[in-house]
Parts: C-alpha cells; sequence; structure tokens
C-alpha cells in the first residue's frame, strides 16, 4: 500500500512515528551502501565455476581420446573412479558433455603427487 504525504501531513499522520523511524532506516541504508560498495558484495550472484567441454578437458589431462573415456568406463581396466564426472547443460542425451576445470585440475595434481620421486 503506497501512501504518499506531503511533509505537514506526514506529520500529522496517526503513524508519524513509524514512517519517520523508517525514513531514517531508509536513509541509512542508503549511505552505508554508498560508502562501502564491498557491502554490496553479498547481494551479488554466487561466482560460477569455470567449466570445459570435452576437448577442453581432454587437453587439461593431457590424455587421448581412448585414455580420456577409458578412466570414465567402469568395463575398463583403466578406469578410474577419482576421475572427475561429466554432465550435461541440456536435457538431450546427444548433447556435449562438460567438467568442472577446478575439479580436474584437482584430480591431475593428485595424480602427480602419487609420483615415486
Amino acid at each position: 500500500m503506497k501512501i504518499k504525504l506531503k511533509a505537514p501531513e506526514a506529520e500529522t499522520h496517526p503513524d508519524h512515528p513509524l514512517l519517520t523511524l523508517i525514513l531514517q532506516e531508509v536513509r541509512a541504508l542508503k549511505e552505508s551502501i554508498s560508502r562501502d560498495p564491498a557491502a554490496n558484495d553479498a547481494c551479488a550472484a554466487p561466482e560460477r565455476r569455470p567449466i570445459a567441454r570435452t576437448r577442453e578437458a581432454k587437453k587439461i589431462t593431457k590424455d587421448g581420446n581412448s585414455k580420456f573415456f577409458a578412466r570414465q568406463n567402469p568395463k575398463d581396466p583403466s578406469w578410474d573412479p577419482t576421475f572427475p564426472r561429466k554432465f550435461k547443460l541440456g536435457d538431450s542425451p546427444f548433447g556435449p558433455n562438460y567438467y568442472y576445470v577446478d575439479e580436474l585440475q584437482a584430480w591431475v595434481d593428485a595424480r602427480a603427487k602419487r609420483r615415486l620421486h
């Protein structure tokens, strides 16, 4: 419900103290936002995780076609259950596969730590 009151009418309105408090809070919020732009970050959209299609994912893991897909196939001897899982953005089963880049890089780093010195 909108109430448009001129200044003299606002002082005689039955909700005058409440209106005054609301106006003070609104002014304080406006000032805090204008003074501290970092306060707006809480309202910002969450940061998106970078994704890669299969071609880029193969470049990150440095695998060829056969090895890349063998790592994801539980029936293959090269299957790796720790390999990042793929996902699709659309509903079609024929759509492209995507992988989270940070998961791929973490997997590569974990594999690198397993090497023998």
